[in-house]
């Protein structure tokens, strides 16, 4: 019997597990855009942050203006995210069972148990 059932979910598993790892790997994909990113923005700005320290601003002050712009680029990727997770709920509800696309996001912690 168990061995019937290990048949039956094997399909399941396997797309389970390749869609975990494709995760991963686009997270780490991610990690490594976004610190690109920045550090090509910080190095454009060099020469800004070098006349501003010069002229008397504080570290402080130089640091806020390279998160601020960090945070506004991290807020739009999160809006776009989201939107496309929304989006595509509907193509990725046959891989999770009791799962309707109108269901709220907070109870997808207590669908998992």
């Amino acid at each position: 019997m168990e061995q019937a059932m290990a048949e039956s979910i094997q399909t399941r598993r396997f797309s389970m597990i390749l869609l975990s790892a494709f995760a991963a790997l686009a997270l780490a994909l991610a990690a490594v855009g976004i610190y690109g990113v920045m550090s090509y923005s910080v190095a454009q700005r060099l020469h800004e942050v070098g006349i501003r320290m010069a002229l008397g601003a504080q570290a402080v002050d130089v640091m806020r203006l390279i998160f601020k712009g960090a945070l506004m680029w991290s807020a739009f990727g999160i809006v776009i995210g989201a939107l496309g997770a929304f989006g595509l709920t509907r193509l990725m509800n046959n891989l999770f069972l009791m799962l309707r696309p109108q269901m709220s996001p907070r109870l997808l912690p207590s669908v998992q148990r």
